[in-house]
């Protein structure tokens, strides 16, 4: 670590919408629209998955995780959600992301250099329209996660970088709600599980009822990829800790 930068390892992705130059050309207005319409929707989502946007470059936006899974699946759902937008839809746009995992320096302002950002862009730059194509590196750290489907595109000459193996993500599912609950309810017996109330950036929130005490608890569960990170485990603990030291009506 060197003065006010920090080395870590890190997911990085970088998104970038495909027609942009044409439609800014003709419908400024319009091109505005989209692009604030993708920025919103990739706030929401890395905040929810432990992600972060980095910085917004023209119609491109750079993005930092501290998980694999975490930054696949805010891109799908990133890319999904643009794609359906009625701005995207009216602007005949499309929308091309690219995955890296590596090491990354981060800036005491927040800002991200380092080689999975270029390997991330140059990724990027050879996805077809509506594509996320990973490399094979973050490829092989999801393999964990059966919900994630990708197959090969083959090698790709990537400027600057050299020869790489990159995979196409298909698809990412969510583990049944039902499963999910099923598994709490057991562990959190004997109080009774009402049902799912959010989505916070570190874990989904549950609505508990404590047939003992005759009240209604909310129950935070740390999200899958986070759990066998020491630190956020360490961040979860001291949330905790804080929460439980409050006393309100509320």
């Amino acid at each position: 670590m060197t003065l006010g930068h920090t080395r870590r390892l890190a997911a990085v992705w970088f998104a970038d919408i495909v027609g942009y130059t044409k439609l800014s050309a003709h419908d400024e207005d319009l091109a505005l629209r989209v692009v604030r319409e993708l920025q919103r929707i990739a706030r929401i989502q890395c905040d929810a998955r432990g992600g972060r946007v980095v910085k917004l470059v023209g119609d491109g936006i750079l993005t930092v995780f501290d998980s694999a899974d975490g930054a696949i699946r805010a891109a799908v759902k990133v890319r999904d959600e643009f794609l359906s937008s009625l701005e995207a839809r009216h602007a005949d746009v499309s929308l091309r992301i690219g995955i890296h995992v590596g090491d990354i320096t981060e800036a005491q302002d927040g800002d991200v250099y380092g080689d999975a950002v270029n390997a991330a862009s140059r990724i990027e730059s050879v996805a077809e329209p509506g594509q996320i194509l990973m490399s094979e590196v973050a490829y092989h750290l999801l393999q964990q996660h059966s919900s994630i489907e990708a197959e090969t595109v083959g090698e790709h000459e990537l400027m600057g970088i050299g020869t790489m193996r990159l995979y196409y993500a298909k698809s990412v599912e969510d583990a049944p709600v039902e499963n999910l609950q099923d598994l709490l309810q057991d562990q959190l017996a004997p109080l009774q599980l009402l049902g799912k109330e959010g989505m916070g950036g570190m874990g989904a929130i549950y609505l508990a009822r404590d047939p003992g005490l005759r009240r209604t608890l909310a129950v935070k569960v740390l999200r899958t990829e986070l759990v066998a990170d020491k630190q956020a485990r360490a961040r979860f603990q001291r949330e905790a800790q804080v929460i439980a030291g409050l006393s309100h009506p509320n």
